[in-house]
């Protein structure tokens, strides 16, 4: 009967009818008061209530049942954030080893992202580029390829073997991450042999790690056009345009590629971020649930980032 409550309270708790789901949490509990699990849900629902001293309150009382219940200690730790006591929150997280635990929740997620964002935009120093605009610039070669076209077999080839050549200089700079020669590299193959495959995916991702992301919508919108049916690059496109601040155009090619992919973690990691910008809290905490499902490790290191700079 204790289980039937949890399930009905937890389901109220989602669709935010918060009086009804502490009943039903409250009822589970009286019938098995020693049960640290259900003052855990009881702290959870507090927490979405942004009352986060009952939810201290009730969070401690499980800790006390189960000192070993990292879960609890997670719950604990977002309690403190919510109250604005970074330290403690982070000191809890850190000490508890709550980062290595496949219990973590993605609310922690979307309350660290959301900091990171006020901060930015607070500090006027946000670390997206300017929208752009409409009439973005587009990539045409085409005299260039005719060009080509026009040249004898053997000439061709040579160009073609000093293309790839240059690519593979630059993918081996991309190990090294030296983005600005690898751009290079990449532009001058693409100059040799303007066919030479993959030469537009290689010099957006370049771009792209090399936080040039206004230069590399325009090669990244080619290789889709070329590879409409490649994730990755649909995928890139989409960060790209979410680092622009373009959250629409970011939206649309990320559920493109998602529609292609549905394993690729950083795919729902930005929808996720998209749905923070645009306000959507409980939409990005589904996406972050998503991102943590098919990379629990990808999720923990971003927050170990996050917290050096929140």
């Amino acid at each position: 009967m204790a289980s039937i409550y949890i399930l009905g309270g937890l389901a109220l708790a989602e669709k935010r009818t918060f009086k009804e789901a502490i009943d039903n949490v409250q009822k589970a509990i009286n019938l098995q008061p020693q049960n640290p699990v259900y003052y855990i849900f009881l702290g959870r629902i507090y927490i979405d209530q942004e009352k986060y001293d009952k939810a201290l309150e009730v969070l401690t009382t499980a800790i006390e049942m189960d000192k070993t219940n990292q879960l609890a200690y997670a719950y604990q730790a977002l309690a403190y954030l919510g109250k604005g006591e970074v330290e403690q929150g982070r000191f809890i997280l850190e000490g508890k080893g709550v980062f290595s635990s496949p219990h973590f929740d993605a609310r922690l997620l979307v309350w660290l992202e959301s900091q990171l964002i006020k901060k930015e935009k607070s500090d006027g120093n946000s670390k997206l580029s300017p929208t752009p605009k409409p009439n973005e610039k587009k990539i045409d070669n085409s005299q260039d390829k005719e060009k080509l076209l026009k040249e004898g077999w053997i000439k061709r080839f040579l160009l073609w073997w000093k293309a790839k050549r240059r690519i593979s200089a630059g993918l081996k700079k991309m190990g090294y991450e030296e983005y600005d020669k690898a751009t290079k590299e990449f532009k001058q193959a693409l100059a040799l042999y303007p066919l030479i495959e993959n030469i537009y995916s290689y010099l957006g991702e370049a771009l792209f790690q090399n936080e040039e992301f206004q230069a590399a919508t325009p090669y990244l919108s080619k290789a889709s056009s070329q590879n409409p049916k490649n994730p990755s690059i649909l995928s890139l496109l989409g960060k790209t345009y979410y680092k622009l601040g373009n959250f629409n155009q970011s939206e649309k090619w990320l559920k493109k590629a998602d529609e292609l992919d549905h394993m690729i973690p950083e795919i729902y990691y930005y929808l996720g971020l998209n749905c923070l910008q645009k306000g959507k809290v409980e939409k990005a905490r589904f996406q972050f649930m998503k991102a943590i499902e098919k990379d629990f490790q990808l999720v923990t290191n971003r927050l170990k980032e996050a917290f050096k700079t929140a």
